[in-house]
């Protein structure tokens, strides 16, 4: 789940259901972002690290580092920024471990060496004749996917792939796609071993699974999975996707008929789709899990209440036959935004709602503090755990000061070793 994602949410339950919740209190119907709109800014006193913002010009080269989290600056909750060679909001991040990770933003990929981040890879606009906004990546050892989709109207879906050619060294390639993107927010899961891309565009009723093909083009199965009646006149909306193997996948909406909404999950065991309704009047609106093999698998769920809007938290364990059992924790929660997270283990999670970070060491869960000296970073976009204690975060700077002026972003990890009395670096 990413920063568009309450935005988006918000726009598609007020035109199409009038639902009378909203997941994210701060956003209406009228801050959709909709192509040729413009979106809403930061709020403007939220605060921003010393330096953050650009030259009077707004001109700053691709190759410049971003001043937003210049290193060595750490918070109390052991947060400590790194310099960025793109003047772009991170709106996803990936890694395989602390110092192996990759972030995308705008047209760019970048990657942590373990060392300083670098620019590994920019969109070609002048050869493909487009420009490509990229939005999620996942990754594992020598293998990245990264998903984007080209502008408005002619919304297509496109794949950025590095991975390992004819037995040589990995190589990024472009993969256009004929997909229509129907949104700006996702939800999606990688497999272990990089041989299959499940993908979510978030309130649409299909699901993607992406391969490479022989001929370097891509595989894409496609899914509706819905009611087993051919005469079903419901809407199916999923929100969230995850997979524990593939054929172990989980998606997680909600059904409508007649202007009455249910919250749905689905299960794919390799061979189909099976739902459940559930027995509250919950719609599940976000949903990521354990990635840990050979551990228990837990399932995160952020659900909202029908009729109220109140939101609240679940940590589920999931059973061998995919079934959820009892929750290990439930929680109210209100926040600036929709919930997202990542979950090394079932004792170890960090969560956002994209201005607090929260941390889940197994018994409690608790907010991580990220600011310097009070002055927040920014939007929270995405986050990446590495362990109870280790965690990248990544998101947009603040404050935003207009469309004349570039938006940056901020990129901060924390590392065990900060951990001593009191938590403080």
């Amino acid at each position: 789940m990413n920063r568009e994602l309450s935005r988006a949410r918000s726009w598609f339950r007020c035109l199409a259901f009038g639902l009378p919740f909203a997941v994210a209190a701060p956003l209406s119907c009228a801050a959709s972002g909709v192509e040729g709109e413009p979106e809403e800014g930061p709020v403007p006193d939220a605060g921003v690290l010393p330096d953050a913002a650009p030259p009077d010009d707004g001109a700053v080269g691709l190759d410049a580092p971003s001043d937003v989290a210049a290193g060595a600056r750490c918070s109390s909750g052991g947060f400590c920024y790194e310099a960025l060679p793109v003047p772009v909001p991170l709106v996803a991040v990936s890694a395989t471990s602390m110092d192996q990770a990759w972030a995308v933003g705008g047209d760019a990929i970048v990657r942590w060496d373990g060392t300083s981040w670098k620019s590994v890879y920019r969109h070609d606009g002048l050869t493909s004749g487009t420009t490509v906004s990229l939005r999620a990546v996942f990754a594992a050892t020598d293998d990245v996917w990264a998903v984007g989709s080209t502008p408005f109207p002619d919304r297509r879906i496109h794949l950025v792939r590095y991975a390992r050619g004819d037995g040589g060294a990995p190589v990024f390639r472009d993969v256009s796609t004929e997909e229509p993107s129907v949104g700006d927010f996702w939800s999606g899961w990688l497999t272990q071993s990089a041989d299959a891309l499940w993908f979510l565009e978030a309130g649409s009723g299909h699901v993607l699974r992406f391969r490479d093909a022989v001929d370097g083009g891509m595989t894409i199965d496609r899914w509706l999975p819905q009611g087993e009646s051919e005469d079903d006149d419901a809407y199916y909306a999923w929100y969230g996707l995850w997979g524990f193997a593939g054929d172990d996948v989980f998606l997680s909406g909600m059904t409508c008929s007649f202007g009455s909404c249910t919250g749905l999950l689905a299960h794919y065991d390799g061979a189909s789709w099976s739902l459940t309704v559930l027995e509250d009047p919950m719609i599940v609106t976000g949903m990521f899990g354990t990635r840990a093999p050979g551990q228990p698998k837990h399932l995160w769920l952020e659900v909202a209440d029908a009729s109220t809007g109140a939101r609240s938290i679940r940590l589920v364990p999931v059973s061998s036959d995919g079934g959820l059992g009892v929750p290990v924790l439930e929680r109210a929660v209100s926040g600036c935004g929709a919930f997202m997270g990542s979950a090394a283990a079932p004792g170890a999670a960090w969560l956002s709602d994209g201005c607090l970070v929260h941390r889940w060491n197994g018994s409690t869960l608790e907010v991580t503090p990220i600011a310097v000296g009070g002055e927040p970073p920014g939007r929270v976009n995405a986050l990446w755990a590495g362990g109870a204690d280790e965690a990248w975060v990544v998101g947009s700077s603040l404050p935003y000061k207009g469309p004349k002026f570039l938006e940056l972003g901020f990129a901060a990890r924390r590392e065990g070793k900060w951990l001593v009395d009191g938590g403080k670096p």
